[in-house]
């Protein structure tokens, strides 16, 4: 071996034997290693505590480089060369733990470095020696020099460990990935090549503040499919549900169509879950819409009289009837405003009518909706309505006839809601037929 060691401290430092065997594994480790010398010489302006820091570092760099920890060699032998680089000896025992670690690229730059200096005859022997070696092992091994936009960047690059910026080296040509870190900055990385025979230099740009973030998961009830979100970097709509990253702050979350404010906390690195709990009225709902009604409703028709099935050429200005119905709806709330509704009516004595509408809620509030329809309707409107002597009047009415409505409904719950209304079903046809249904029912919105 050639890693310089001094025979002052390290048997003793390292091996706990008694005093006669130590001095002899002294001797022995001192034969096998040529001195590595303590003496900050070429270091004489430090400061004395500076001066023993730098003793301390050199003495561990010797002792892990006996126990074959090269690496804990290599960093302090690295945190010695900080304090000082004016010393040869601890250079050359940094170039000799980075040949035995495999690092040959980085044995060569600090042999290269001592080669340029006036060294005395031993070491200079030593140095042509095993720089020649690290020579054969890199041939391709190229200069480097890394700089940064600011102080206080801890760099990564090739096999290293992390260092402080500025850095500079050696390492085979090729590529490689040159990492930076700095507190409270967002890391930066970047792949670099290292072109053989040329001085490479690499410059890390200011690193961008760190965004602290932390993770929010947002679901909402049936029914909202949106929320306001307003925090620190203003206001956003996001639909529902939601899972993302935010800067750590205070946030509003106001769900659609509601007046409610939910406050989430974001912390570093933790995950805040929000329910936006809205409880609606099923006016405010959009959704699938079901209602049943009963509906007893009264009639009006002219045209002309029958008697036993013939016509007397009369013709019945006012006749009326009661008869009971009942109503089924099925359709679609596009928002708690609108809606598309297809209704069959089962009556007691028209039989069965369909019917197309929409409907319109022009105001509500937390219980109470009022509500305006109008459609068209399909079938035979007739009002087969016997009189007192037997006669039956009967109309003509066409397929389609005209259906308007009004209903005042009230919540229950955020579901279901009971509907009181009245709907006209009017034939305009050449025969007129009116027939009108007093309702009342529930409503299911889903």
């Amino acid at each position: 071996m050639a890693f310089l060691a001094s025979t002052s401290r390290l048997g003793f430092a390292r091996l706990e034997l008694g005093r006669t065997s130590v001095l002899v594994v002294s001797l022995l480790v001192s034969w096998m290693l040529p001195l590595f010398s303590l003496q900050a010489q070429d270091c004489s302006t430090l400061a004395e505590s500076v001066s023993k820091r730098y003793t301390e570092l050199a003495q561990k760099a010797a002792e892990a480089y006996v126990d074959g920890d090269y690496e804990t060699s290599i960093e302090f032998g690295r945190e010695a060369m900080s304090i000082c680089t004016t010393t040869e000896v601890t250079e050359y025992n940094l170039a000799r733990a980075y040949q035995q670690a495999g690092l040959c690229a980085m044995a060569r730059y600090h042999f290269d470095r001592l080669s340029a200096r006036k060294l005395s005859k031993d070491m200079a022997k030593k140095v042509k020696k095993y720089e020649k070696q690290a020579a054969q092992d890199c041939p391709t091994a190229t200069r480097f020099t890394v700089t940064c936009a600011e102080a206080e960047v801890e760099l990564e690059l090739g096999p290293f460990p992390p260092q402080s910026c500025p850095m500079e080296g050696m390492l085979p040509a090729g590529e490689f990935r040159l990492e930076a870190r700095q507190e409270g900055r967002m890391p930066f990385s970047e792949r670099v090549t290292l072109q053989e025979g040329v001085e490479n230099v690499l410059t890390v740009p200011a690193l961008v503040p760190e965004r602290i973030v932390g993770s929010v998961e947002v679901s909402c009830s049936p029914g909202v499919a949106f929320f306001r979100l307003n925090g620190p970097n203003g206001e956003q709509t996001l639909s529902c549900p939601w899972i993302g990253e935010l800067e750590v702050g205070v946030y509003r979350l106001i769900p659609e169509g509601s007046e409610d404010v939910f406050q989430a906390v974001v912390e570093a690195k933790m995950m805040t879950s929000v329910f936006l709990e809205v409880q609606r009225t099923p006016f405010e709902r959009a959704g699938l819409v079901l209602a049943l009604r009963m509906a007893p409703g009264f009639g009006y028709a002219s045209g002309p009289l029958y008697d036993d099935g013939k016509a007397t050429g009369e013709s019945v200005s006012s006749i009326s009837h009661v008869s009971f119905s009942s109503s089924v709806e099925l359709g679609y709330a596009f928002n708690p405003s609108w809606a598309l509704l297809g209704r069959a009516r089962i009556d007691q004595n028209l039989g069965i009518v369909g019917g197309l509408l929409a409907r319109f809620v022009p105001w509500l509030n937390e219980d109470w909706a009022i509500r305006a329809d109008a459609g068209v309707g399909f079938g035979v409107l007739k009002q087969p309505v016997f009189l007192t002597d037997g006669r039956v009047p009967e109309t003509e009415a066409g397929p389609v006839f005209l259906l308007l409505g009004s209903s005042v409904a009230y919540g229950l719950s955020d579901l279901a809601a009971l509907v009181f209304g009245l709907d006209l079903n009017a034939d305009l046809n050449s025969d007129f037929a009116l027939h009108a249904d007093l309702s009342v029912g529930l409503e299911l919105r889903f």
